[in-house]
């Protein structure tokens, strides 16, 4: 059952000081919902939140003390989440991206499920270097599952082979991660009443994908040969997470939705000397 009309919903966005956090809030604000917004730095989410009339929280997603703090802070209820707060794979060590990015977004939908109302949704940010990883062993399998440990990204690094262990592999696997996460946390809840996704965007323009593309020629070389042929940008991201919290996305939950422009489907079927290819190789080489 869902909120009452005359109820004015609340959302929480993770990572709102920039990108698609910001794009987020500004969707979610647009559609009539009171704003929590946290980020790790709060002077750098100050601006967003006096722009938005939102209440603003510093957080870091690594800390237990921190994510408890702050789902303090939203004990009346949410009807809405987003996770957005990230590293790509030239901000950070491996066991820092998969902490953050997996061991991150693992604690804040345990301690915010209970908090949902019912007919609420979260949507988590996974991405297409999730889908593109390939296949992975038992052991790298079984460590991206166990995310309640806080040293998740030493053991999925060491269930990796030595040369494996770069941050281009540390994103994959914790957006891989991610989106494994989203299906068993939404058999718990279901419990509640409510739904959570991921989404899977492509190359974005946003700053932290910016910063991914001054190093990686060959994804600005395969750009203009994609289906569509362009970068994204974070409002169209935030358009489709709007869409996963609102009633119209009531029946989907445990699932995964592509923001890329094509992508996935032009590296699955261009073969692997394709532009697509090389620039999915290249990525995978950063360390």
């Amino acid at each position: 059952m869902s909120q009452p009309a005359t109820s004015q919903r609340t959302a929480v966005v993770i990572g709102a000081s920039s990108g698609m956090g910001m794009a987020s809030a500004i969707g979610l604000h647009a559609d009539g919902y009171s704003l929590k917004l946290a980020d790790l730095s709060l002077p750098s989410l100050q601006d967003v939140g006096k722009r938005l009339g939102a209440e603003t929280f510093a957080a870091d997603v690594t800390s237990e003390s921190a994510i408890a703090a702050l789902a303090l802070q939203c004990r009346d209820g949410v009807d809405a989440l987003v996770i957005t707060a990230g590293l790509s794979m030239s901000m950070a060590p491996f066991e820092r991206i998969m902490d953050v990015n997996l061991g991150g977004t693992a604690r804040v939908l345990r301690h915010f499920g209970p908090l949902m109302r019912p007919g609420g949704a979260a949507v988590c940010m996974a991405s297409i270097a999730g889908h593109l990883i390939g296949s992975i062993d038992a052991g790298v399998a079984g460590a991206l599952t166990d995310t309640t440990t806080p040293d998740l990204g030493r053991r999925v690094l060491n269930a990796l082979p030595v040369e494996m262990r770069i941050p281009g592999m540390a994103y994959g696997l914790s957006k891989l991660g991610v989106m494994k996460l989203v299906q068993r946390a939404a058999v718990e809840w279901g419990a509640f009443g409510a739904r959570v996704c991921s989404i899977s965007p492509g190359l974005i323009d946003t700053p932290m994908g910016a910063l991914e593309r001054k190093t990686s020629p060959e994804a600005d070389i395969a750009v203009p040969l994609a289906p569509i042929p362009r970068t994204g940008t974070a409002a169209e991201v935030a358009n489709v997470v709007a869409f996963l919290c609102s009633p119209q996305a009531s029946y989907m939950t445990a699932c995964d939705v592509l923001v890329d422009g094509g992508w996935v489907g032009a590296i699955h079927s261009g073969g692997t000397d394709s532009p697509f290819a090389r620039a999915l190789a290249a990525s995978r080489q950063k360390s």
